[in-house]
């Protein structure tokens, strides 16, 4: 989940607690601290949510900084894998931190399948990755999509290094290509 404020914050969700053997009275394990530390910045997409819910925000920040620099952000997902936190402690954070005055919780606009029948193009039996890349790019080719926008649905949606790497790499080859009048 996305959590946004209009200053810099961190919250204590949990503190380190020992845990002692009722028995032997001797210390057999810890709880560690769970805390959500916000950033600056806040992607482009969660503005005008920021605009609505912290409507002063423009009068706080420095002159000259943009507000979207300004207002601050927690995404409880990437804290969970560079903390190492299970399941279990990113929830415990994200109880704490939805509802909690001052702090939005945020969620990004879905984007649209780039044409009906993309989810259905999967790994199986014999269809390798390869094959679903060879899939992906052809067809983007023929309905002369932007991959831009297949690669944020994919990203979104399956995030697959495979398909995000062929389709970044149709990008370029589209940007060499000279132009040709007719």
């Amino acid at each position: 989940m996305y959590f946004m404020t209009d200053r810099l914050r961190h919250v204590t969700c949990r503190n380190t607690k020992k845990i002692f053997s009722q028995k032997t009275g001797e210390h057999v394990d810890t709880v560690r601290r769970l805390s959500a530390e916000f950033e600056r910045g806040i992607p482009a997409w969660a503005l005008p949510t920021a605009l609505e819910k912290f409507p002063k925000a423009p009068e706080m920040k420095p002159d000259g900084m943009p507000l979207e620099r300004w207002l601050c952000w927690y995404d409880s997902r990437f804290d969970q894998a560079l903390k190492n936190l299970t399941d279990e402690e990113r929830e415990i954070i994200e109880r704490k931190l939805n509802g909690r005055p001052g702090i939005v919780m945020v969620e990004e606009p879905k984007v649209p399948a780039p044409w009906p029948a993309y989810d259905k193009i999967k790994e199986h039996g014999q269809k390798r990755i390869e094959h679903v890349v060879a899939e992906i790019v052809d067809t983007v080719d023929k309905l002369e999509l932007n991959p831009e926008g297949v690669i944020a649905y994919e990203r979104q949606n399956r995030n697959r290094a495979e398909v995000i790497a062929a389709l970044e790499a149709l990008m370029e080859k589209d940007e060499d290509e000279p132009l040709i009048e007719a």
